[in-house]
């Protein structure tokens, strides 16, 4: 990473997304919510993850409500979320 200060993007979610979430137990599988709407969310910065791992080679990403990493163009390109600009 350069030696520029990271500066997180903000973004807005658009809809109210559902998933299953096991909780680390397989057996004790529920529903939760995902995404919020009208929730903000942050672009993770990349420097606090592994090197090696799947999420610091994967596009820009923020982190939605069950820790997932969501690639932020995609999210924009579906109408899933819109970015905040301060």
């Amino acid at each position: 990473m350069s030696e520029e200060k990271f500066k997180p993007r903000k973004f807005r979610s658009l809809v109210n997304e559902r998933g299953l979430d096991d909780g680390g137990c397989a057996s004790f599988v529920f529903e939760t919510d995902v995404l919020v709407k009208g929730k903000i969310y942050t672009q993770a910065d990349p420097s606090s993850y592994c090197e090696n791992s799947y999420a610091r080679k994967s596009p820009p990403f923020f982190v939605d409500d069950i820790s997932c990493s969501r690639d932020i163009a995609n999210a924009l390109r579906n109408g899933i979320i819109e970015e905040i600009f301060d």
